[in-house]
């Protein structure tokens, strides 16, 4: 069920409730109604969400890729939290990883104008 996968998938990546409501510009609440089951994310919310995990929605709705057959997401999150690691995103402080999240959410041009900005700065 969704409301598994995506507590399972936020305890494996290491972030509470409140970061992903944040990333997602919602309140906790909502985003905890939506580990409960009292409610689904609408498929811009559950679009967001597969970015932030670098997942597709229908690896968080439990489907396989071609969507024909229902496979839980256990093994694809499990391999998500090992590359994660191994790529050292693990190793990021909260702030760090907010920063990351948030860039993987821009367009192609916002992340273009942001480094432009950074350079300047530095």
């Amino acid at each position: 069920m969704l409301k598994d996968v995506l507590r399972k998938i936020r305890n494996e990546n290491e972030l509470t409730q409140f970061e992903v409501a944040s990333l997602l510009n919602i309140d906790r609440s909502t985003y905890t109604y939506y580990e409960t089951g009292k409610t689904n994310p609408d498929i811009y919310q559950l679009s967001k969400i597969a970015k932030i995990y670098k997942v597709t929605p229908n690896d968080l709705l439990g489907f396989d890729t071609s969507g024909n057959s229902s496979v839980m997401l256990s093994d694809k999150s499990s391999m998500l939290k090992k590359s994660s690691s191994e790529g050292g995103i693990t190793a990021l402080s909260t702030d760090e990883k907010k920063l990351v999240y948030f860039f993987r959410l821009m367009s192609g041009k916002e992340k273009e104008e942001l480094l432009a900005d950074l350079k300047e700065k530095l």
